[in-house]
């Protein structure tokens, strides 16, 4: 069912800062940013918006962050695992009483994405890569 852990998110208010810590410092190399204002992210996160960006370390771990101006850091900080088949698993975790956002494909169609919270609320985010 959960094939790898593929990131991990942290919650971080400067994106000045951020990059400074973990590029300049630790050297982490920046792979991508963005900026999300649509119906993908209100679905999956109920968020209106949402500035990221992601770093990789040197033997290929991903290190994603959310910039969120005062919110707690908990709010959204999460672990995202890849898995073989997440309708089979969102039935299986609604059969369980799990809530879980509904399956969204993102933008560029490479994968299908679901988020739901363990039993101590902790953001559990789990992706398809699309085939």
């Amino acid at each position: 069912m959960i094939k790898n852990i593929r990131h991990t998110c942290l919650i971080v208010d400067d994106i000045a800062k951020t990059h400074q810590f973990y590029s300049d410092i630790l050297e982490l190399k920046l792979i991508s940013s963005g900026f999300e204002k649509d119906k993908f992210i209100k679905n999956l996160l109920n968020l209106s918006q949402l500035c990221w960006a992601k770093y990789i370390t040197e033997n290929g771990n991903i290190l994603e962050f959310y910039f969120m101006s005062n919110c707690p850091s908990s709010s959204f900080a999460h672990v995202s695992f890849t898995v073989d088949n997440i309708k089979k698993l969102r039935n299986k975790l609604i059969k369980n009483k799990i809530q879980c956002s509904t399956i969204e494909i993102n933008k560029t169609k490479t994968c299908k994405i679901m988020f739901c919270r363990d039993p101590f609320q902790n953001l559990i985010e789990f992706v398809e890569d699309i085939k």
